[in-house]
């Protein structure tokens, strides 16, 4: 809480018996503008000016945004936010701070409850949002946090298809979703793949919903001793696995790799290091891919998996394959490589 009109470096928060509540509009942010929603909770009319500032983290600390030119002026005029309303306001800075990159950040303004002439508090306060493409190119986004990553997906309309790119390993504490029509390549930027680490017990990429998943340069895995399938597609979700890896996952059921009941295919990458474990004696099966769907094979390989029925390829939907490598899987009670009850060759 401050007694001027200056902006404090750590805004203080109203307590919400006060009143202030500020939210960005959901699907309102770009790299220039977004909307801004002020709720005012409380009985009393508090009042709030146009000035506003831009902060945006970087490793951990909250950064001041410089303006872009130093000849910075605010209209002395004061809105009156009236008790218990809401009130929705556009900030575009493209004239104070320009175009913004992808990031994280939070926008403060300054509200003040007037008592009497020359009698007032002044409280800032924030609220976070995130940026997800550079130049506001919605067909290719970079990201290098979960947070940003679930940006980008739930900032895509209906119908409408993304190339995301990992800039770094992200390590998840939920599945990434894509369902809603939604197309979405994942791809690495630079020659290395990055990883994408799925959470405990979990995949790490739920596909369903009529979404469909295009795996083009990343490895989907597991930290080590970290239990969950690399990828779960459900009965109306679609999986197309071109380069990369879907790599070191351990799953106590079927489905080590991808668990597939929708239409998964491959014509390049690799499936391998992968396990459909058991902790009784259940026959799990499909320790690379456990198919209850439709699923081919043009490419790629499938290596080195493990389960007790069908270590690499294991379950009872479609299987065709016209190319790729399936080899060197092993599986402790039949079926090495393939244990499929329906084959279609």
């Amino acid at each position: 809480m401050s007694r001027n009109n200056e902006l404090d470096s750590d805004p203080v928060p109203i307590p919400a018996s006060e009143g202030v509540i500020l939210e960005v509009k959901a699907n309102s942010v770009s790299n220039t503008k977004l909307t801004l929603i002020i709720k005012n909770i409380a009985p009393d009319e508090y009042i709030f000016g146009q000035s506003y500032t831009i902060e945006k983290q970087v490793d951990g600390e909250w950064r001041q945004l410089p303006y872009v030119t130093e000849n910075i002026a605010w209209i002395a005029i004061g809105y009156i936010l009236e008790g218990d309303s809401t009130r929705e306001i556009e900030i575009d800075w493209t004239w104070s701070y320009g175009e913004l990159s992808s990031g994280y950040y939070r926008i403060t303004k300054d509200f003040s409850y007037i008592r009497s002439p020359g009698d007032y508090d002044n409280y800032n306060i924030s609220t976070e949002f995130t940026i997800v493409w550079p130049s506001f190119d919605q067909s290719q986004v970079y990201v290098a946090t979960e947070r940003e990553l679930n940006a980008a997906i739930s900032n895509m309309d209906f119908n409408t298809s993304a190339i995301i790119v990992l800039s770094r390993d992200i390590t998840l504490t939920e599945p990434i979703s894509i369902y809603e029509n939604k197309d979405i390549t994942l791809r690495s930027d630079g020659d290395e793949f990055f990883k994408l680490l799925g959470p405990a017990n979990m995949p790490a990429i739920f596909v369903n919903f009529l979404g469909v998943v295009r795996l083009e340069g990343i490895i989907v895995t597991h930290a080590k001793e970290v239990q969950g399938n690399g990828v779960y597609v459900g009965s109306s979700g679609t999986l197309f696995l071109s380069d990369g890896e879907i790599s070191g996952n351990m799953n106590y059921g079927n489905g080590g790799g991808v668990y597939n009941e929708g239409t998964f295919s491959i014509s390049g990458g690799i499936i391998t290091n992968n396990t459909a474990m058991s902790r009784s004696y259940q026959g799990y099966s499909g320790g690379g891919v456990y198919n209850q769907g439709s699923f081919s094979i043009s490419g790629g390989m499938i290596s080195d998996n493990e389960a007790m029925f069908g270590g690499g390829v294991g379950g009872s939907g479609l299987f065709s394959m016209s190319g790729g490598i399936i080899s060197n899987n092993n599986a402790e009670w039949g079926g090495g490589d393939v244990w499929m009850v329906l084959l279609t060759c």
